[in-house]
């Protein structure tokens, strides 16, 4: 399916000017992806729409998907057919169609966007010709509405409206000032990196770096408990752990139980749904392995609808799928970019887990730095906040005495903030049993950030 809709030797070419721009193989093939592999999440992130289509009965169809979307489930042909899709038109969707990429989802989207603002001129063009023809006002002022309307063309159909002006950018620094101490920060509980960071706003990243093995995960459920605690809706796409693992950790130092009283209690009915409900009632989480970041950014959007999310937390960045075409350390890198995206265009907080490699990292003994992530592409560039986690007690030289010291003891320290100081450090003991939480601060020097001195 390569190659220009249409010749650019019109001499040949038997079609209207209409008919020439637009394809309708671009718009069988989009059509086809949704009903046959579920791929509405991944263009409904993208914005795609009726206007998207030139065929009235493509526009029919992707009506019909919204309809069915907005129900709760996922369009397929029957659904479809049911919310008054045309059903030859169906059918001819769905004949040859190929599996979506998102890279190539994005490129057909694009083309068939661009089509559009060409017929849109096209009308404006023939309209223009014909008010001329009849010169019932002067060819002047023809001419100046015709301009008028064409650059709200070009306005609805780029990013031109996207740039602030000098009043909106005076709203929007205003509005982050008003809500500094009112809005929806997310913090972390632990007040060596709390005052340092000062919180995480709507639209920036934190990256939480280690070792496979370090704690990671074990830091997600700790923002997990923390926002829950401030009535902040929090949505974490777990890559790589199942639910159930999950529910399980959150469970454990709730009640002081180890993983096996945990799961003997909830088999013996212990723990009630309605008790579990009215303390995590507000967290939503997705297990599904390899999701895009497309993919993500549709199901936050979908979710901020009705429980209005404020935290997205990212489990981890080495599983996130999409880009299969490129290699390693580019698809990491426009993974990075495009979660970055997702915070801003979602307005939410994101904590993203990023797993670096042994080289980076060693045996997750030693502090991690700054190019510690390098090996995951961009990463380091993208996040607001860069916390690295290393465990001193795996150092297998360390002296006996100074090994109990750390025994259990997770450290952080801050190795990017955009806003102010770095190097500071937390050090939390985490019950081996009960993954209970306890800060130590007789382990690291706290630093004050200078604006706090």
């Amino acid at each position: 399916m390569s190659g220009p809709p249409f010749d650019d030797d019109y001499s040949s070419d038997t079609r209207s000017p209409i008919e020439a721009l637009t394809n309708v193989e671009f718009e069988k093939c989009v059509l086809g992806q949704i009903l046959v592999y579920d791929a509405w999440q991944l263009y409904a992130s993208m914005g795609i729409g009726p206007d998207d289509f030139w065929k009235e009965e493509h526009k029919g169809i992707i009506k019909a998907a919204e309809a069915v979307h907005a129900s709760g489930v996922s369009p397929d042909p029957v659904l479809v057919r049911q919310r008054g899709g045309d059903t030859i038109a169906i059918s001819n969707c769905m004949d040859g169609c190929v599996k979506p990429r998102e890279e190539n989802a994005k490129w057909m989207l694009l083309q068939l966007r661009e089509l559009n603002r060409a017929r849109s001129i096209y009308y404006l063009t023939q309209s223009l010709d014909e008010s001329l023809t009849k010169r019932g006002r002067s060819a002047q002022d023809i001419v100046a509405e015709h301009l008028e309307e064409l650059d709200a063309v070009v306005q609805n159909t780029t990013d031109s409206n996207l740039v602030l002006s000098v009043d909106e950018q005076f709203r929007a620094v205003q509005h982050l000032a008003k809500t500094r101490n009112t809005g929806r920060r997310v913090w972390l509980g632990l007040l060596a990196l709390d005052t340092v960071i000062d919180g995480l706003s709507p639209g920036e990243i934190l990256g939480l770096a280690a070792r496979p093995g370090i704690g990671k995960t074990l830091w997600m459920g700790r923002y997990m408990h923390s926002v829950l605690e401030y009535d902040i809706p929090t949505l974490m796409f777990s890559l790589e752990m199942p639910t159930g693992q999950i529910v399980t950790r959150l469970l454990q130092p709730q009640f002081g139980w180890s993983r096996s009283d945990a799961l003997e209690n909830l088999a013996n009915d212990k723990v009630t749904i309605e008790s579990y409900r009215e303390k995590f009632k507000d967290l939503h989480i997705c297990d599904k392995a390899g999701l895009s970041v497309t993919e993500m950014e549709a199901i936050t959007q979908r979710l901020k609808k009705t429980h209005d999310i404020g935290l997205v937390l990212i489990d981890h960045l080495g599983l996130v799928g999409g880009h299969e075409n490129l290699r390693p350390y580019e698809r990491t890198s426009t993974n990075s970019r495009q979660i970055k995206d997702l915070a801003k265009r979602c307005d939410v907080s994101v904590v993203l887990a990023v797993q670096v490699s042994r080289e980076a990292g060693g045996d997750g003994s030693t502090p991690l730095t700054l190019s510690s992530t390098r090996d995951s592409g961009v990463t380091e560039e993208v996040v607001d906040y860069l916390v690295g986690l290393h465990r001193p007690e795996r150092n297998l030289s360390m002296p006996i005495d100074q090994k109990a010291k750390f025994e259990d003891v997770v450290m952080a320290r801050v190795l990017k903030n955009r806003h102010g100081s770095v190097g500071a450090e937390c050090a939390v003991h985490i019950n081996p049993l009960t993954l209970e939480w306890t800060e130590r601060p007789n382990l690291y020097q706290p630093i004050v950030p200078r604006s706090r001195q």
